[in-house]
Formats: C-alpha cells, structure tokens, sequence
C-alpha cells in the first residue's frame, strides 16, 4: 500500500485549498478530502522540504502542543475510547498522519483497497477549529460524540 502524500511539489496551501484548516505558529492540520478513516488528521510543517529530523526545538514545542490539544478532545468525543496510530511520512515534505482505529475494515475495503469513510472530514476539521483553544467538555460530550460505527 502507497503512503498518501502531500502535493509533489510540496505547495501546501494548494493541497488545503478550499478546505478549513487549523493553524499554529509552524503547523498547519487538516483533514484530507480523501480521508480513509473518520477522525483522520494531518498535521503538516508550514516549511517544506525539510525532514522531520531537521525542525526546529521551537518546532517540536509546537508539535507537542498541538497534540496535547488535540488528542484529549478527541478522547471525549469518543467516550473515552480513542485508539490510534500515527505516522511520520519520511522525505522531505514530512507530515504527520494520525489514524483513528475505531472501524473495522469491510470486506470491499479489503478486497479493493478502496476505502469508505462515512464521515465527512469537514466535519472533523470544524470540531478541531471548534474545541482547539478552548474545549467545551459539556458540548463535546453531549453534541459532538462520533456517531459512526465503530463495529461492522
């Protein structure tokens, strides 16, 4: 299986173009058209071409930031039950991927690699622009749980 990528040249705001997006200082998280699983997240420097071996301690900062914003919210709004995995796609134009792994893989999605998300990453993105800053737990917990079928 090919890792999805960034746009080949690298032009981030091209690869984000039309969609919302959240941003810090040196990051940039979206969540693809394309996205394979619900909940699915990219977070992706603001420079490119570097490997991820080459940023900036001020960097790494924001990157541990970002996830330790982003991860609690994502455990309320799964009751608490929030498996993931994440990678760093290598190469010069890194980003780091973070997969939920809430759903099970139907036999279509198994025979043909093609994959079915049935939640709209827009709706992602607007829940992480929603509850980045200032999380409203009540809301979160109330109006905002992942309602997608975590089980076939």
């Amino acid at each position: 299986m090919e890792l999805p990528r960034l746009a080949a040249d690298g032009d981030l705001p091209q690869v984000t173009k039309g969609q919302q997006n959240q941003e810090t200082k040196h990051f940039i998280l979206f969540c693809p058209r394309s996205s394979q699983w619900p909940d699915e997240v990219w977070i992706a420097p603001k420079l490119r071409g570097r490997a991820f071996g080459e940023i900036t301690g001020e960097e790494i900062n924001d990157l541990a930031l970002i996830l330790s914003k982003l991860i609690p919210i994502f455990v309320l709004r799964h009751g608490n039950e929030f498996p993931f995995n994440f990678y760093i796609y290598p190469g010069g134009d890194w980003y780091l991927r973070i997969v939920p792994r809430l759903k099970v893989l139907g036999g279509f999605e198994i025979g043909t690699g093609i994959y079915i998300n049935t939640q709209d990453p827009q709706e992602t993105i607007m829940f992480i622009k929603e509850h980045f800053q200032n999380p409203n737990l009540e809301k979160i917990q109330t109006e905002h749980q992942a309602k997608y079928s975590k089980r076939a």
